[in-house]
């Protein structure tokens, strides 16, 4: 592990790295305490969180306490509401590969959309990111909110609904669900 590596070779300025870890269990309450935790301990930076929503959270915390965080997933645009010297990303913002996939379902065919997720900043980033890249381009963008919708998929897809809560994008040209077709319809696991 890279702390071995850093501490075999003399440590920081002499002294050795220590890894502390805390689970955020994916919370923003949880990840927030967590900060605080560490803080408290006297850890010199913190890196991680998974999870956009839970990251921001996380974010938000270490910038109020003048502690640099380094976010090593999360993509939110907006992971912080202001620009901050205290926290750094890794991971391309939200904005360009929610880009990226309207340009692709363009390029398919699929000028109408329509999603299907449970209410979080994370989701409402999303669709608004296709909407304002899909709009100009004669393009539609229809929400859905999943608290009230009942699912009642194909045979298909079936397993897909009855195993887990999902996000759900319906690009179809002829608006059939047909496996073997381009425009079927597809099923993932949300991300926070």
């Amino acid at each position: 592990m890279a702390v071995r590596e850093v501490n075999d070779a003399g440590g920081i300025v002499g002294r050795p790295l220590e890894l502390v870890v805390r689970d955020t269990a994916a919370d923003p309450q949880r990840a927030a305490a967590a900060v605080d935790d560490l803080a408290r301990l006297g850890v010199a930076a913190l890196a991680g969180e998974y999870h956009s929503v839970v990251a921001r959270a996380a974010a938000a915390r270490a910038d109020a306490l003048g502690l640099p965080f380094l976010c090593s997933s999360a993509v939110l645009d907006a992971l912080t509401e202001q620009p901050t010297e205290w926290v750094a990303r890794l991971a391309p913002a939200q904005s360009r590969g929610w880009r990226i996939y309207a340009d692709f379902l363009l390029r398919a065919g699929h000028s109408r959309i329509a999603v299907a997720a449970q209410p979080s900043v994370y989701w409402a980033s999303g669709v608004r990111i296709l909407r304002d890249h899909l709009v100009p381009r004669g393009g539609a963008v229809t929400e859905l909110d999943m608290r009230a919708l009942t699912p009642r998929p194909c045979a298909t897809h079936s397993s897909t609904f009855a195993r887990r809560p999902f996000f759900f994008w319906w690009a179809t040209r002829n608006r059939q669900c047909r496996s073997s077709s381009p425009s079927a319809t597809t099923g993932v696991s949300p991300r926070s």
